[in-house]
């Protein structure tokens, strides 16, 4: 399985909050300004990218993407 569909299959079957499911998600979506992820789910979804490729992301990392993309989340 690819990767992109790898962490699609997760973010809905594991975060997607809202009511209803979607069949796909695509990769250029805000997740978090539409609602499909929240705090908790980046959390969720950083520990999944951490178990399923053997990497290490640091609170540094992700306070860096947040900084550096907060336009990006207030749309």
């Amino acid at each position: 399985m690819d990767i992109i569909r790898m962490l699609e299959e997760y973010i809905i079957d594991e975060l997607r909050y809202s009511d209803h499911k979607q069949e796909s998600i695509d990769p250029a979506d805000n997740l978090i300004a539409n609602g499909t992820v929240d705090s908790l789910g980046i959390l969720k979804l950083t520990r999944f990218i951490e178990d399923s490729f053997n990497i290490q992301i640091t609170d540094e990392d992700i306070t860096k993407y947040f900084e550096e993309n907060k336009q990006r989340f207030v749309e």
